[in-house]
């Protein structure tokens, strides 16, 4: 888990098992102006959405002990205001459509470029807002 500095900035938790996509990304929503909390499973993600107040959530849906799935369900459950973008290798038409009904806000396919990310995390954060 990395936490970064304090300040007033939003706080976006990005969860991905390889650190160097945590990190690429990071960069991206730091230069974005949020805040980056970062954790490699759900539990983790799950453990600092507890102590930290995140208005965003990037989790990727393949990663140990906990899935992008369960950790979204468990988001829905128990952080309902919380943004929640997926991001998979898969570009699989059913998993994009049961993580949207399960309460995702979008879904990024990898390899994704910076601009559709910051797209949709705006449009994420838009359905946040209503």
């Amino acid at each position: 888990m990395q936490v970064s500095p304090t300040s007033s900035a939003p706080y976006c938790l990005i969860v991905d098992d390889e650190p160097r996509l945590r990190q690429v990304m990071a960069h991206l929503m730091r230069s974005d102006g949020f805040q980056c909390v970062e954790a490699a499973n759900g539990l983790e993600a799950l453990m600092l959405l507890e102590t930290t107040p995140a208005i965003l959530v990037l989790s990727d849906l393949r990663m140990p002990k906990m899935d992008g799935m369960e950790l979204l369900r468990a988001i829905r459950a128990r952080f309902p205001d919380i943004a929640v973008v997926m991001i998979t290798a898969v570009a699989d038409v059913e998993m994009a459509v049961n993580c949207l009904s399960l309460g995702a806000a979008d879904y990024v396919v990898k390899p994704y470029q910076v601009e559709d990310v910051r797209a949709r995390v705006s449009q994420a954060l838009d359905k946040r807002r209503l």
